[in-house]
């Protein structure tokens, strides 16, 4: 869990959140990173009813998801 640590550290000084919402945050994003599959169509949905987004773009979404997992677990472990 060090590094949810560090992610919760990186955050910090960017958002006023109490510790346990930091965490909860840190938590949710390697959540994200780990699944192999996010459904970016219900996501958008608990966040924006009227969000709609196409196969392609879910496909560039994960692309993007795993090169940010890349970026940041390489700067944080480094």
């Amino acid at each position: 869990m060090n590094e949810i640590t560090r992610i919760q550290a990186a955050l910090r000084p960017h958002l006023p959140w109490h510790g346990s919402q930091l965490r909860f945050l840190a938590l949710f994003l390697v959540a994200l990173f780990r699944v192999d599959q996010v459904n970016v169509d219900k996501l958008a949905s608990v966040f924006a009813n009227q969000a709609q987004f196409d196969l392609d773009y879910n496909r560039q979404v994960r692309k993007k998801l795993a090169e940010r997992e890349e970026l940041i677990f390489s700067s944080i472990l480094h």
